[in-house]
């Protein structure tokens, strides 16, 4: 009898190790094997090719017949083939079943791995277990960054998630210690890991509780529990299987706070995209803008026909004189922007500020026909601004010069980009602001041409302009 007990426990060892690496197909044809070997009326050897864990079991069996047709013993041949065969029969009857459960557990493992969402990863374990054994609560808890969170689940319609983590939980504990939690009688065995009865995220009391820790490389990553609030709901086996697919369930935590970081940067770094793009198109005309990104410059062009504002307060620098320099670049900030708002509702670009001067034009990047007429709307909204605010102790009065022509429009330098327009259709404009009066609005006579049919306007004659002659000037009658 201590040979046959020696050769099953040789048997044993080699169906464990076939846990590992054996295949089913190869189980079956073993067993067939051997049912044959000891069917006839003389027991015979087997051969048998396969995995060294299978080997040993044929060989063994090889063993144990050679060894019963030389003994003599207590029971007969017969009764001693019958042995063998039950002995290896119920070895590979275990083997298939083991086969069997890891197979299964693998599916599981499988699911839980092809999925980022950790709420449909919770699910997706909560639906299997509840499949496989008797659970009244699952618990799943997660470290992802510098936050914490608990995921509970009832059942498949019954999901939460809940932040504020408990200061004495049991998640916590098996993750922070590394150990296993395994309590069949709760209520009263609780205090080998706790000071207080175990109590779950929803208040419930079980009675039966196990919790596995999930790692990654020593690496914490969370801890899965389930409860039942009978006793003695759980056994080895559970804990067993919970202790195998901590494994899987560690790798798809790991890889789900991978991709939620991998989101988080990727939406940082559009907000920064949004932010820089917003402040190029701050700096330069949308069109320009692409082009530079684009091509990594932008080539400046010649425009023919756009119309060009320049505006310039009134007795600036003796205002100045009695302000500081904050209240003065506060009042200056004020004012233009309630200008920039004005020329982006009439289609205008921004150009520069001059100190106290402000420059704009229409009929660039795109060309637009009415481009005279949209400067004058602006030019009429930002005087009537100045001197409403005026009326109500505003600090400026001031003077607006248009003119109409060709423009050459682009960046300036490589660094600290500056889009400008150059020519003499500029210069002429700057003379218009500085050859008109007071609460005006001077237009050149190329300006005139082309707004005449819809506004009236008083002509000045011509007028000397420093650097340019004489030149055509009308003021805009108000409406």
């Amino acid at each position: 009898m201590e040979i046959i007990v020696i050769i099953i426990l040789l048997i044993l060892a080699g169906i464990f190790g076939f846990l590992l690496i054996g295949r089913k197909n190869k189980v079956v044809e073993l067993r067939d094997k051997i049912n044959l070997a000891v069917s006839g009326g003389q027991v015979m050897k087997i051969e048998f090719t396969g995995t060294s864990s299978l080997q040993d079991i044929s060989n063994n069996f090889n063993d144990l017949i050679e060894k019963i047709g030389h003994s003599s013993g207590q029971k007969s041949n017969s009764d001693k083939i019958s042995e063998s065969q039950v002995v290896a029969n119920e070895q590979l009857k275990f083997a298939e079943k083991s086969l069997s459960e890891i197979s299964a557990i693998t599916e599981i493992g499988k699911q839980i791995t092809s999925s980022l969402n950790i709420e449909e990863i919770v699910q997706v374990l909560y639906r299997n277990l509840s499949s496989t054994f008797e659970i009244d609560e699952l618990e799943l808890y997660r470290v992802f960054s510098e936050t914490e969170e608990v995921y509970s689940v009832l059942s498949s319609k019954r999901f939460d998630k809940i932040n504020e983590i408990k200061k004495e939980c049991i998640l916590q504990w098996s993750l922070k210690n590394k150990k296993d939690i395994f309590l069949i009688n709760a209520s009263t065995d609780f205090e080998q890991y706790f000071f207080n009865p175990v109590s779950t995220y929803k208040d419930n009391s079980p009675n039966s509780i196990i919790c596995v820790p999930l790692l990654i490389n020593n690496k914490p990553v969370g801890a899965i529990a389930i409860y039942h609030q009978n006793s003695n709901a759980f056994a080895d086996y559970h804990l067993n299987v919970m202790k195998m697919l901590a494994s899987y369930l560690a790798v798809a935590i790991d890889n789900s706070n991978v991709y939620e970081l991998l989101n988080e940067n990727k939406r940082i770094i559009e907000i920064e995209k949004e932010k820089s793009e917003s402040l190029l198109l701050n700096i330069l005309p949308e069109e320009v803008a692409i082009e530079l990104k684009e091509n990594g410059f932008a080539v400046a062009k010649q425009y023919d026909e756009v119309t060009v504002i320049f505006t310039d307060f009134v007795g600036f620098t003796k205002i100045s004189e009695h302000l500081s320099a904050k209240d003065l670049v506060g009042a200056i900030n004020e004012y233009f922007t309630e200008f920039d708002r004005i020329i982006v509702k009439h289609g205008l670009e921004k150009i520069k500020t001059i100190g106290d001067a402000y420059m704009a034009v229409c009929g660039l990047p795109a060309g637009n026909n009415d481009h005279a007429l949209k400067v004058v709307l602006a030019a009429i909204e930002i005087l009537e601004f100045v001197v409403e605010k005026k009326k109500n102790g505003g600090l400026f009065d001031i003077r607006i010069g248009l003119n109409s022509g060709g423009v050459i429009a682009g960046i300036i330098g490589v660094k600290k980009y500056a889009y400008d327009i150059w020519g003499d259709t500029v210069n002429v404009a700057a003379r218009m602001e500085s050859n008109g009066e007071m609460g005006k609005i001077n237009l050149s006579g190329s300006t005139y041409e082309l707004i005449k049919d819809t506004y009236n306007c008083e002509y000045r004659g011509k007028i000397n302009a420093k650097n340019k002659g004489d030149i055509d000037m009308y003021y805009l009658e108000l409406p």
